[in-house]
């Protein structure tokens, strides 16, 4: 995903709000009576997983290459848990007693859905009256001012890749992409970057983002980003100063990993 405009606020998409998201193509899959027992909202959780294990039982086809009429909700749960979960589809199937080959469309789909809305919720804001908010946020979390975003880069597992495995290996030991996240005081997201792979340093993905660009002239930002020790200082990015002689150099050292543990 890269930098847009969007109009949406930062709040997420719920379980009702995502089916709208889907084509008539899925959802027509979908009987009324099955999605009103799992997206109603009167059931309980524990009743609400009954019913979608059972759906599943009663409504997955398991062989590959035909349609499968899975609930939404089903897909969604299933989909989020494989994404919170950071494991394997099989792993995330279990769960829902559904095949490996089920649980891959489920993510596709879901994946798609919020795709097609990621300029509604992960931009990065060119208005200056828009740049106040984070700007004041920022400063009551640890006491840094001007700043419009906190700045890393996660490993994301992935399995050993049958083309250029040693691209993807990284100085942790495992195959990944290493993905750049920007996000504000409020954890959302105004940039996410996963175009490169595990064997890439997080500063060079940095450089090559154009993420700078946005943050000196003539663009008018109002505001910094904070980086970790894996970045270089600039005027545009505050990084952690190594071995601090003075107690406001300590002090400093102290607001910063404050303000950074947001996006950890």
């Amino acid at each position: 995903m890269h930098a847009g405009e969007g109009g949406g606020g930062p709040g997420g998409l719920s379980i009702g709000g995502l089916t709208h998201l889907w084509s008539s193509e899925s959802t027509s899959l979908i009987s009324t009576k099955a999605r009103n027992n799992v997206l109603g909202g009167s059931a309980s959780p524990r009743t609400w997983s009954q019913n979608s294990a059972t759906s599943c039982n009663q409504t997955c086809i398991l062989k590959a290459g035909l349609t499968t009429a899975l609930p939404v909700a089903v897909k969604i749960t299933a989909a989020f848990h494989f994404f919170a979960s950071r494991s394997f589809q099989s792993a995330a199937g279990d769960i829902a007693n559904i095949s490996q080959f089920i649980i891959h469309r489920c993510i596709r789909e879901v994946t798609e859905a919020l795709y097609s809305r990621r300029s509604d919720y992960v931009f990065f804001s060119r208005s200056r009256e828009k740049q106040d908010g984070p700007a004041c946020d920022f400063a009551k979390t640890a006491g840094f001012h001007m700043m419009q975003g906190i700045i890393d880069c996660t490993h994301m597992a992935l399995q050993v890749p049958h083309n250029n495995p040693v691209m993807l290996h990284n100085r942790k030991g495992y195959h990944s992409l290493n993905v750049q996240l920007l996000c504000i005081h409020t954890q959302r997201f105004l940039m996410i970057n996963a175009n490169y792979p595990g064997s890439s340093h997080d500063a060079f993905i940095l450089r090559q983002s154009g993420v700078s660009e946005i943050l000196q002239p003539p663009h008018q930002t109002r505001g910094r980003l904070l980086g970790d020790k894996d970045y270089l200082l600039a005027n545009w990015l505050m990084t952690i100063l190594h071995s601090p002689t003075t107690c406001a150099l300590q002090s400093y050292n102290e607001s910063h990993a404050a303000t950074r543990n947001i996006i950890e």
